[in-house]
């Protein structure tokens, strides 16, 4: 950070367990402070409070009008963003939401368009691009090393899905549409989304099959890129922890692992094996990422600019989600660019 610049101070909202993830990443994070703080509970919020040294505020409305604070971290549920995003610009703060962006592509594209509109930034917690190994696969790409790309697999699973509990509102299938695909899987869709390209067509199928809570366990998805690139992504919600991605060229195929970092199989162009060396990094420990996350963010708000994975892009893995979700209703494909004009998006989303 440029120490002539002081930190973006942030009000975090939403004081569960990734909120403590948040508060422990913003700590060790120069770019950025927390110094307010805001739950429904109040005795939630005066010891979360206590503990990280924050001023505890009695109401979101309190945060909005608190001068100090130049942006608002929303780590809230995803059917509360859509209102407390607007709050937000009305107030004139920038803000980072947790993802999904929003619970509707409509109320993602009033979003981003209010964002816009108003000059702010906006950034997600679409974190797992900023991880090591993805970073390298993208210069990779960029560079040409696999040669002409055809088609790409992958799956991101774990069993986070048998701790949830009745009262949750991951508990419930309106909160929770798709189940694994929107709670994990769409961290998949925005890395290979950023690899590759624009995902413009989806045919889904999604099940409950294992779990106590009514949502959907077992999901897999096709897909069809802009660049004509096909695809698979599978994603569930009571299995051993998974997360890898293979994407196919005609000189090399690419492997992304989370527990491994990166290889490759055939010969690849224009790189050699320690191109290919990066340490993995882990489930249990996000907290890097997060920083890379929020510095990104404050580097926005700093340079008038725009965060990585702004609100156009949480929108688009947003919209592959519920693509997915809705042909497994209907038992069509769906397109993807026809979903977001559906929803009153620009051509340009």
């Amino acid at each position: 950070m440029d120490l002539n610049q002081s930190p973006v101070r942030l009000g975090l909202v939403g004081l569960g367990e990734w909120g403590e993830r948040l508060a422990e990443a913003a700590a060790a994070t120069p770019e950025v402070e927390i110094s307010h703080c805001y739950a429904r509970t109040e005795a939630t919020r005066e010891a979360f409070a206590a503990r990280y040294g924050y001023q505890p505020l009695p109401n979101y409305e309190a945060m909005l009008e608190c001068e100090v604070l130049e942006a608002v971290a929303l780590i809230s549920p995803k059917r509360v963003h859509h209102e407390q995003i607007l709050q937000a610009v009305e107030h004139g703060k920038h803000i980072f939401v947790d993802k999904p962006i929003t619970a509707t592509v409509e109320e993602g594209f009033e979003v981003v368009k209010a964002v816009e509109q108003a000059g702010l930034v906006l950034g997600t917690d679409h974190l797992c691009r900023w991880e090591g190994p993805q970073r390298r696969m993208k210069e990779l790409l960029e560079r040409g090393a696999l040669g002409r790309l055809l088609m790409v697999d992958a799956n991101i699973s774990s069993g986070t899905g048998l701790d949830i509990k009745p009262g949750e509102w991951r508990w419930e299938r309106s909160e929770c549409p798709g189940g694994a695909l929107i709670q994990i899987g769409i961290h998949h869709i925005d890395t290979l989304q950023y690899w590759l390209g624009p995902i413009v067509r989806v045919q889904g199928w999604q099940k409950h099959r294992y779990l106590d809570a009514p949502i959907d366990d077992t999901t897999v998805t096709l897909l069809e890129f802009e660049n004509g690139m096909l695809g698979y992504l599978g994603s569930g919600y009571a299995t051993a922890l998974t997360s890898w991605i293979r994407v196919y060229g005609d000189a090399a195929i690419g492997i992304y692992d989370r527990f491994t970092g990166l290889s490759f199989q055939g010969e690849p162009l224009n790189s050699g094996p320690e191109d290919w060396a990066v340490p993995p990094a882990t489930f249990t420990d996000p907290m890097l990422m997060i920083q890379e996350a929020l510095a990104d963010f404050a580097r926005a708000v700093r340079s008038d600019g725009q965060a990585e994975v702004d609100a156009r892009q949480a929108l688009s893995a947003l919209a592959v989600v519920l693509g997915a979700v809705e042909s497994n209703e209907t038992g069509r494909a769906v397109d993807i660019r026809d979903l977001l004009r559906r929803a009153g998006a620009d051509g340009s989303l």
